[in-house]
Protein backbone atom coordinates (compact mmCIF):
# COMPACT_ATOMS: atom_id res chain seq x y z
CA UNK A 1 0.00 0.00 0.00
CA UNK A 2 2.94 2.31 0.61
CA UNK A 3 3.59 2.37 -3.12
CA UNK A 4 0.06 3.44 -4.04
CA UNK A 5 -0.17 7.07 -5.16
CA UNK A 6 -3.75 7.73 -4.07
CA UNK A 7 -3.66 11.40 -5.04
CA UNK A 8 -2.76 10.55 -8.63
CA UNK A 9 -5.12 7.58 -8.99
CA UNK A 10 -8.06 9.47 -7.50
CA UNK A 11 -7.21 12.67 -9.42
CA UNK A 12 -7.51 14.62 -6.20
CA UNK A 13 -6.88 18.36 -6.19
CA UNK A 14 -6.21 18.09 -2.48
CA UNK A 15 -4.38 15.42 -0.48
CA UNK A 16 -5.53 11.89 0.36
CA UNK A 17 -4.01 9.74 3.11
CA UNK A 18 -4.75 6.10 3.95
CA UNK A 19 -3.14 4.35 6.91
CA UNK A 20 -3.62 1.02 8.64
CA UNK A 21 -5.11 1.18 12.12
CA UNK A 22 -2.22 -0.88 13.50
CA UNK A 23 0.31 1.73 12.37
CA UNK A 24 -1.23 4.42 14.59
CA UNK A 25 0.20 4.64 18.08
CA UNK A 26 -1.79 5.54 21.18
CA UNK A 27 0.68 8.35 21.88
CA UNK A 28 -0.25 9.96 18.56
CA UNK A 29 -4.02 9.75 18.37
CA UNK A 30 -4.71 10.10 22.11
CA UNK A 31 -3.72 13.76 21.76
CA UNK A 32 -7.04 14.33 19.95
CA UNK A 33 -9.70 15.57 22.37
CA UNK A 34 -12.95 13.61 22.44
CA UNK A 35 -15.92 16.03 22.26
CA UNK A 36 -18.71 16.06 24.83
CA UNK A 37 -21.13 14.71 22.19
CA UNK A 38 -19.30 11.39 22.49
CA UNK A 39 -19.24 11.17 26.29
CA UNK A 40 -21.67 8.26 26.25
CA UNK A 41 -20.04 6.50 23.30
CA UNK A 42 -18.15 3.25 23.65
CA UNK A 43 -14.38 3.28 24.04
CA UNK A 44 -14.02 1.82 20.54
CA UNK A 45 -16.13 4.62 19.04
CA UNK A 46 -14.05 7.25 20.85
CA UNK A 47 -10.89 5.60 19.51
CA UNK A 48 -12.30 5.63 15.97
CA UNK A 49 -13.02 9.33 16.33
CA UNK A 50 -9.52 10.10 17.57
CA UNK A 51 -7.81 8.09 14.84
CA UNK A 52 -9.87 9.67 12.07
CA UNK A 53 -9.30 13.19 13.36
CA UNK A 54 -5.60 12.47 13.78
CA UNK A 55 -5.29 11.51 10.10
CA UNK A 56 -7.15 14.69 9.15
CA UNK A 57 -4.81 16.73 11.34
CA UNK A 58 -1.78 15.27 9.55
CA UNK A 59 -3.19 16.42 6.21
CA UNK A 60 -4.13 19.86 7.48
CA UNK A 61 -0.62 20.31 8.85
CA UNK A 62 0.73 19.75 5.34
CA UNK A 63 -1.29 22.83 4.38
CA UNK A 64 0.18 24.76 7.31
CA UNK A 65 -3.01 24.56 9.40
CA UNK A 66 -2.96 23.40 13.03
CA UNK A 67 -6.65 23.84 13.91
CA UNK A 68 -8.75 20.92 15.10
CA UNK A 69 -11.52 19.39 13.01
CA UNK A 70 -14.53 19.99 15.23
CA UNK A 71 -17.82 18.09 15.33
CA UNK A 72 -21.22 19.38 14.18
CA UNK A 73 -24.72 18.87 15.55
CA UNK A 74 -25.14 15.80 13.35
CA UNK A 75 -21.63 14.66 14.33
CA UNK A 76 -20.29 15.68 10.94
CA UNK A 77 -16.72 17.03 10.67
CA UNK A 78 -16.45 20.82 10.80
CA UNK A 79 -13.37 21.80 8.85
CA UNK A 80 -11.25 24.89 9.57
CA UNK A 81 -12.09 27.94 7.50
CA UNK A 82 -10.60 27.68 4.04
CA UNK A 83 -10.69 23.90 3.88
CA UNK A 84 -12.99 21.07 2.86
CA UNK A 85 -12.44 17.44 3.70
CA UNK A 86 -13.74 13.98 4.42
CA UNK A 87 -12.91 11.19 6.88
CA UNK A 88 -13.65 7.47 6.71
CA UNK A 89 -12.59 4.17 8.22
CA UNK A 90 -13.08 0.47 7.64
CA UNK A 91 -12.28 -2.38 9.99
CA UNK A 92 -8.50 -2.02 9.65
CA UNK A 93 -7.87 1.24 7.78
CA UNK A 94 -8.43 4.97 8.17
CA UNK A 95 -8.58 7.50 5.35
CA UNK A 96 -8.96 11.24 4.99
CA UNK A 97 -8.97 13.84 2.25
CA UNK A 98 -8.32 17.56 2.65
CA UNK A 99 -8.32 20.37 0.07
CA UNK A 100 -8.39 24.12 -0.09
CA UNK A 101 -11.89 25.53 -0.50
CA UNK A 102 -10.36 27.87 -3.08
CA UNK A 103 -9.85 24.83 -5.33
CA UNK A 104 -13.00 22.79 -4.74
CA UNK A 105 -16.35 23.21 -3.01
CA UNK A 106 -16.67 19.75 -1.53
CA UNK A 107 -15.00 16.37 -1.21
CA UNK A 108 -16.29 12.94 -0.28
CA UNK A 109 -14.24 9.88 0.55
CA UNK A 110 -15.25 6.43 1.77
CA UNK A 111 -13.27 3.27 2.53
CA UNK A 112 -14.90 -0.16 2.81
CA UNK A 113 -13.88 -3.80 3.14
CA UNK A 114 -14.83 -5.56 -0.09
CA UNK A 115 -17.65 -7.99 0.61
CA UNK A 116 -19.16 -6.16 3.58
CA UNK A 117 -22.31 -5.33 1.62
CA UNK A 118 -24.44 -8.41 2.17
CA UNK A 119 -27.70 -9.09 0.34
CA UNK A 120 -29.90 -7.60 3.06
CA UNK A 121 -27.93 -4.33 2.92
CA UNK A 122 -27.79 -4.40 -0.87
CA UNK A 123 -31.58 -4.49 -1.12
CA UNK A 124 -31.80 -1.37 1.05
CA UNK A 125 -29.34 0.71 -1.00
CA UNK A 126 -29.94 -0.36 -4.61
CA UNK A 127 -32.34 1.32 -7.02
CA UNK A 128 -33.55 0.26 -10.46
CA UNK A 129 -31.10 2.76 -11.94
CA UNK A 130 -27.98 1.35 -10.31
CA UNK A 131 -25.90 -0.66 -12.76
CA UNK A 132 -25.79 -4.40 -12.10
CA UNK A 133 -22.98 -5.40 -14.47
CA UNK A 134 -19.42 -4.17 -14.95
CA UNK A 135 -15.88 -5.47 -15.21
CA UNK A 136 -15.91 -5.73 -11.41
CA UNK A 137 -16.96 -8.85 -9.55
CA UNK A 138 -20.42 -8.75 -7.96
CA UNK A 139 -18.90 -8.31 -4.52
CA UNK A 140 -16.72 -5.43 -5.72
CA UNK A 141 -19.59 -3.74 -7.56
CA UNK A 142 -21.94 -4.05 -4.59
CA UNK A 143 -19.28 -2.51 -2.37
CA UNK A 144 -18.67 0.31 -4.87
CA UNK A 145 -22.39 1.14 -5.06
CA UNK A 146 -22.49 1.45 -1.28
CA UNK A 147 -19.20 3.36 -1.04
CA UNK A 148 -19.89 5.80 -3.88
CA UNK A 149 -23.20 6.78 -2.29
CA UNK A 150 -21.44 7.31 1.04
CA UNK A 151 -18.86 9.53 -0.68
CA UNK A 152 -21.61 11.49 -2.42
CA UNK A 153 -23.37 12.12 0.88
CA UNK A 154 -20.17 13.30 2.55
CA UNK A 155 -19.36 15.57 -0.37
CA UNK A 156 -22.77 17.24 -0.58
CA UNK A 157 -23.97 17.36 3.04
CA UNK A 158 -21.96 20.48 3.99
CA UNK A 159 -23.57 22.30 1.06
CA UNK A 160 -27.15 21.04 1.26
CA UNK A 161 -27.33 20.71 5.04
CA UNK A 162 -29.85 17.91 5.10
CA UNK A 163 -30.07 14.13 5.06
CA UNK A 164 -30.60 12.16 1.87
CA UNK A 165 -30.60 8.41 1.55
CA UNK A 166 -28.94 5.67 -0.48
CA UNK A 167 -31.90 5.46 -2.84
CA UNK A 168 -31.69 9.17 -3.62
CA UNK A 169 -28.68 8.43 -5.85
CA UNK A 170 -27.72 5.79 -8.40
CA UNK A 171 -24.37 4.52 -9.65
CA UNK A 172 -24.86 4.74 -13.41
CA UNK A 173 -21.45 3.83 -14.87
CA UNK A 174 -18.11 2.24 -14.05
CA UNK A 175 -15.14 2.38 -16.40
CA UNK A 176 -11.70 1.24 -15.26
CA UNK A 177 -11.21 3.16 -11.99
CA UNK A 178 -13.80 5.85 -12.75
CA UNK A 179 -17.48 5.99 -11.84
CA UNK A 180 -20.45 8.29 -12.33
CA UNK A 181 -23.25 8.74 -9.83
CA UNK A 182 -26.56 10.54 -10.38
CA UNK A 183 -28.87 12.33 -7.98
CA UNK A 184 -32.43 11.01 -8.08
CA UNK A 185 -33.84 13.90 -6.04
CA UNK A 186 -33.41 17.66 -5.76
CA UNK A 187 -31.49 18.76 -2.68
CA UNK A 188 -31.09 22.47 -3.37
CA UNK A 189 -30.92 24.78 -6.42
CA UNK A 190 -27.33 23.72 -7.13
CA UNK A 191 -27.74 19.97 -6.65
CA UNK A 192 -30.88 18.94 -8.52
CA UNK A 193 -32.42 15.70 -9.68
CA UNK A 194 -30.41 14.36 -12.59
CA UNK A 195 -27.12 15.98 -11.56
CA UNK A 196 -24.18 13.68 -12.35
CA UNK A 197 -20.91 13.57 -10.42
CA UNK A 198 -17.78 11.79 -11.63
CA UNK A 199 -15.41 10.08 -9.22
CA UNK A 200 -12.58 7.60 -8.95
CA UNK A 201 -11.98 4.48 -6.90
CA UNK A 202 -9.18 2.12 -5.89
CA UNK A 203 -9.47 -1.56 -5.03
CA UNK A 204 -6.66 -3.26 -3.11
CA UNK A 205 -6.51 -6.65 -1.42
CA UNK A 206 -7.54 -4.89 1.79
CA UNK A 207 -10.20 -2.34 0.85
CA UNK A 208 -12.15 -0.33 -1.72
CA UNK A 209 -11.72 3.45 -1.60
CA UNK A 210 -14.09 5.80 -3.46
CA UNK A 211 -13.54 9.52 -3.97
CA UNK A 212 -15.58 12.47 -5.27
CA UNK A 213 -14.96 16.19 -5.47
CA UNK A 214 -16.67 19.17 -7.11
Amino acid sequence: MKNIDFNNILKSRGKVLVVSSSSLSLEEYSLIDVPSQLNDASDSRKEEFQKGRYIARLLLSEHGNTEAVKIGKEREPLWPKGFVGSISHSKDFYAAAVASSKLIKGVGLDIESVGRVKENIYRMIKTEEDIDKSELSKSELDTLIFSAKESLYKMLYPSVGKFFGFKDAALISVNENKFSIKLRTTLNPEHVEGSIYNGHFVITKDFLLSYLEY
